[in-house]
């Protein structure tokens, strides 16, 4: 049920936190604990406005992928967002309900930073500092990929594509493999894991939203972020990031 797999959710972000903090002091020298703070986790002294750069793109990634899906004719939209005016009382007009999730957004995304931080400290922090010899983009490549991979267990439950099998996992590996580059970037460009933290937190406040504007026999595979119009789109700001 729902209360499992939110706790089972919780549980792997943590479990990537403190594995990644145990790995600094195990396999370091005697300097780890000053290494892992101020290289692998990162200072947010000296930091500008301008740091959070690479990861904007991340709150409207979510409603993008849609426009995208619907121009090529891959998903049905829903603007007007029946699925959620079924679930609320009939005084209460759809439009001001999304407007009031809008309103309480920034607290959404500050509450999505706590489990975000979690695995961006393992994934972006402890792998990318252990596997930077390889190069920005064979780092990004595997610690993408692996990212994929550790969501397996959840994505054989069903959860995010509804395809609990390889294909399922294959579509996730995918999808973190693209928004991976993405954190990555911010990673190196502002030199600690804290702005990733705060584009993947946005990113999980922000993408269900986007899922109320589309009918409920969408194909996440093809009509939602996660899938191929959200690839196509990140690889669109990767390029521009590169570029820059």
């Amino acid at each position: 049920d729902v209360a499992a797999l939110t706790l089972a959710l919780s549980g792997m972000v943590f479990t990537a936190g403190t594995s990644s903090i145990a790995q600094a002091v195990l396999v370091s020298n005697g300097k780890s604990l000053d290494t892992y703070r101020f290289w692998q986790v990162g200072s947010v002294a000296g930091r500008e406005i301008g740091d959070i750069v690479p990861v904007l793109p991340l709150l409207a990634l979510g409603f993008g992928a849609v426009v995208v899906a619907s121009a090529f004719g891959w998903v049905e939209t829903d603007w007007g967002m029946s699925s959620l005016q079924a679930t609320l009382p009939a005084e209460l007009p759809v439009e001001v309900a999304f407007a009031i999730t809008l309103a309480v957004l920034p607290v959404n995304v500050l509450i999505s930073n706590i489990p975000a931080f979690g695995e961006e400290l393992g994934w972006r922090g402890f792998l990318t500092t252990a596997l930077a010899p390889l190069g920005f983009w064979r780092t990004a490549l595997i610690s993408g990929v692996l990212w994929g991979v550790w969501h397996a267990p959840i994505i054989l439950l069903g959860y995010n594509f509804f395809r609990p099998d390889a294909l399922g996992v294959a579509l996730m590996c995918g999808f973190t493999l693209f928004v991976g580059v993405l954190l990555q970037i911010s990673r190196v460009w502002c030199r600690n894991v804290w702005v990733a933290a705060v584009g993947h937190g946005a990113f999980n406040a922000t993408v269900p939203l986007s899922l109320l504007v589309i009918t409920d026999s969408a194909d996440p595979a093809i009509g939602t972020v996660l899938g191929v119009p959200g690839w196509m789109l990140i690889a669109v700001v990767i390029g521009v990031l590169v570029a820059l």
